[in-house]
């Protein structure tokens, strides 16, 4: 990151990129589980809970899958 005088300022590690970085991670681990999660219950036959599982893994997905970041320059 660059402070108003140019001058490049180090990016702290507690800062917003560990939080992106568990975020990641987080989701990851999320559709991970509910991929294990919904094949195990289709395998032992209870569609119904594989569904749900699947609609909560696929909205975990959408909501810590999408990151924007907006560089503004002068």
């Amino acid at each position: 990151m660059t402070s108003i005088d140019r001058t490049p300022v180090p990016a702290s590690p507690q800062g917003p990129q560990l939080r992106a970085s568990l975020l990641k991670w987080l989701t990851a681990v999320t559709a991970l589980s509910a991929i294990v999660a919904t094949v195990v219950l289709l395998v032992i036959g209870n569609a119904e809970a594989a569904t749900s599982v699947a609609v909560i893994g696929a909205a975990a997905l959408g909501v810590g899958g999408i990151q924007v970041t907006i560089q503004i320059r002068r």
